[in-house]
């Protein structure tokens, strides 16, 4: 049944395209603004934004990005082991 492939289909682009944007511009700096808490004089010094890290928000960014990087890994490993089904192999 075919009825929900488009629904689906919109899903997956829309998720896709939000990953995509979140995740390039947590890396070229573009949400900084987003991920910035500034100074939190309630917080402890260890959550204050630490200036060694290579971007601002590299947690959130982390988080974005390490889903993308599962999702592709998974993919490969289905597509590694249909190969390897279908595979027509003599001894």
């Amino acid at each position: 049944d075919y009825s929900e492939t488009e629904y689906w289909g919109w899903v997956i682009l829309v998720v896709t395209w939000i990953t995509f944007t979140v995740g390039m511009g947590s890396c070229l700096g573009i949400w900084s603004w987003a991920w910035d808490v500034g100074e939190t004089p309630y917080a402890p010094p260890e959550l204050e934004d630490d200036p060694t890290l290579p971007i601002v928000g590299y947690y959130p960014a982390l988080m974005v990005l390490t889903g993308v990087v599962v999702w592709v890994w998974v993919t490969v490993a289905w597509v590694g082991m249909k190969y390897f089904r279908h595979a027509k192999i003599e001894v």
